[in-house]
């Protein structure tokens, strides 16, 4: 690790971001200049809020800019610039030195024994729409999201999943209480948490949609389409997915505190126009962001690529890969953009997890053997895949987990990084698969071919190189396992993934930043379920168990009162359970260090998920007059959307 995160118990954590007094006034686009004129909206003074947040630029001060073009593969919000929650809401910001601030809140209070967190907001911050945004909408977004069961997009498990009250001090200050020690509250106010599809929501607009903040909720939701209150607020509740449509044609327009509103969506474009009240200014006191529309076009990535080389797109970090980075390169002058190559801890492109739950009786056993899982490790040539596929860029890793303040010296020497065929066969000798037909396949026990389906994405951020794939599925039939590559679009793929139908998962493995580690304390590592998922069923039921052993939720709540997917064996729940206990210190102490070494031992030596090639640089596209570009990951990133945190400073020179 290369800092920790500095969390100072019961000291303010003062707003470095927004201190400064200013000589002259507060300045504007022109387009709001002109509206602000017409009186179709008041002046920026009024907009601001009293104390708004500084953003320091990346490079430098930059000038008001029309529009940016980018594509993506589809419209949902996990593509580049899009709304995502990463997009510049975080209630604090996690700066360079890993010290957190404050951001869209002024200041924290963090509690000696880690039991509460106490968030000053910035008086005269507004809504998209011009609403105050208030104490109001942090304690609605628990109370009425995150604590209500009735609702099924809640996300308090995994994001804020130790708070049990929100409360209103004034108008401008909520405390964030919890029955345990949770100083990772603190750290989360600075990632997707501290967002605003979770830490706040707009009461002022959803209000209307939940029956205990109004009588007739239901009759608002027969009125906009839906069958109950639950649907329509599960709808309306955040700006994103396929709430974009509705929400246009409904003319309800959810409010926001990016710097951009989405205001079209069709099957090839979506476009995002400046919010007018956002709530930050750069060094001289221009209100951000600087650009004033974001144009998207929606298109396939070999057609996004060539429009990438013949300098059509502004701006990429999603489709950019670097198995295309001699096409990049040798496009550059033509094109009028510069290849970046962002480093971030440990990054594997390519990642695969066999599951372990998986409902099928001869494969179950099986892939829950830890020499089968160590055996397609050694039957892949991860060296040949780094050459022919990432021109050398990374390097074998089977667990790409680097730069932490615990650590192994088996990680950076680690014999299930290489290639070994013949220790590859014995192994899956061992497990039972030794027999094999005259095609040269292996045998399961029932005496039927033991076939492997590998699972993917086909684009987006969780999707792999293809041409990865087909390189592993020839080393694992070269040791006689019947290989299928099978990928599909992201929703198809969540819905075999959620239903634990995926045999072999693959998408890239970035457990990288140690802060991020810390933060999001339940992610997929922990349990098996979500993302790069080694045992869906397992997930699923501690999940579960853990809501109701914290009381937040009763049995009651499961279907037929009975905990969804199935027990884990004891030492999955102990992993469990270790990363609970480590949610509970603070990220560098002592307890820390040995409890992270205690999970992390545990995923090295049983290999749960699995990289091949890792240490790859990130790849974003820029057009050389773009101003303020990313160029590294700090704090709590770990992926490409995480550079839309700096986006509202972009602007072209």
């Amino acid at each position: 690790m290369k800092r920790a995160i500095r969390i100072t118990s019961a000291i303010l954590v003062m707003c470095l971001l927004g201190a400064a007094v200013w000589a002259q006034p507060y300045s504007e686009a022109p387009t709001l200049e002109a509206q602000v004129a017409a009186g179709e909206l008041p002046s920026v003074d009024e907009r601001l809020p009293l104390n708004p947040a500084v953003m320091e630029p990346l490079e430098s001060v930059g000038a008001y800019s029309d529009t940016i073009f980018v594509f993506v593969p589809d419209n949902s919000p996990w593509n580049t610039l899009q709304e995502e929650t990463e997009r510049g809401s975080y209630l604090g910001y996690i700066r360079a030195d890993n010290e957190v601030v404050g951001n869209l809140a002024e200041s924290f209070e963090l509690a000696d024994d880690f039991k509460s967190l106490t968030i000053h907001l910035r008086e005269g911050a507004k809504w998209s729409d011009g609403h105050p945004f208030t104490a109001d909408d942090v304690v609605f977004a628990f109370d009425a999201f995150h604590f209500d069961s009735r609702v099924s997009g809640s996300s308090q498990p995994f994001w804020l999943n130790k708070v049990r009250r929100a409360i209103k001090v004034d108008d401008y200050t909520v405390r964030l209480e919890t029955d345990d020690p949770f100083p990772v509250m603190l750290a989360k106010m600075g990632e997707p948490a501290g967002g605003d599809w979770h830490a706040y929501l707009p009461r002022h607009y959803l209000e209307k949609f939940h029956i205990d903040y109004n009588p007739d909720a239901n009759e608002v939701a027969a009125e906009f389409g839906f069958d109950s209150w639950e649907q329509a607020f599960d709808a309306y509740d955040r700006e994103y997915q396929n709430g974009f449509q509705h929400l246009i044609e409904d003319g309800e327009l959810r409010p926001t505190m990016q710097p951009w509103i989405l205001t079209e969506v069709t099957d090839t474009t979506k476009v995002h126009v400046r919010n007018p009240y956002f709530w930050k200014v750069d060094p001289e006191g221009k209100q951000l962001p600087y650009i004033d529309r974001i144009v998207t076009g929606i298109a396939d990535p070999e057609t996004i690529n060539l429009k990438i080389i013949a300098g059509e797109v502004d701006l990429d970090y999603g489709v950019a890969n670097v198995a295309n980075f001699a096409l990049y390169k040798e496009n550059e002058a033509a094109g009028g953009y510069t290849t970046l190559e962002l480093q971030d801890q440990g990054n594997a492109p390519v990642g695969f997890a066999v599951n372990q739950t998986i409902d099928d009786p001869i494969k179950r056993p099986i892939f829950q053997d830890l020499r089968f899982r160590q055996a397609l490790s050694l039957a892949i040539n991860a060296g040949e895949i780094n050459e022919t596929v990432f021109f050398g860029l990374g390097r074998p890793m089977v667990f790409p987990v680097v730069g932490t303040s615990f650590h192994l010296s088996e990680w950076d020497d680690n014999p299930f990084d290489g290639y070994d065929i013949d220790r590859a066969n014995a192994l899956l000798d061992e497990v039972g698969l030794e027999n094999r037909n005259g095609a040269g396949w292996r045998l399961g026990p029932d005496g039927e071919p033991f076939t492997l389906t590998m699972e993917g994405r086909t684009v987006g951020e969780e999707s792999t190189t293809f041409a990865a794939l087909e390189l592993m599925k020839e080393y694992w039939e070269a040791v006689g396992l019947q290989t299928e590559i099978k990928l599909s679009e992201r929703a198809l793929h969540i819905e075999r993934r959620d239903g634990n139908l995926i045999e072999v998962n693959t998408g890239p493995f970035t457990l990288g930043s140690e802060a991020r580690q810390y933060m999001i304390d339940r992610e997929f590592w922990a349990h098996g379920s979500h993302d790069l998922n080694w045992a869906p069923l397992w997930g699923d039921w501690l999940m579960a168990w853990i809501q109701v052993e914290e009381g937040t939720r009763t049995l009651e709540d499961f279907a037929d009162g009975v905990l969804p997917g199935e027990e884990p064996p004891q030492i999955y729940k102990d992993l469990f359970m270790w990363n609970e206990e480590r949610s509970r210190t603070v990220l560098g102490s002592p307890e820390y260090i040995e409890i992270s070494q205690k999970i992390f031992d545990f995923h090295h030596d049983n290999m749960l998920m699995q990289g091949v090639v890792g240490g790859m640089p990130q790849l974003a596209i820029a057009k050389s007059n773009l101003g303020n570009v990313p160029t590294g990951y700090f704090g709590s990133a770990i992926w490409f959307g995480d550079l839309l945190i700096e986006s509202e400073q972009l602007y072209f020179k």
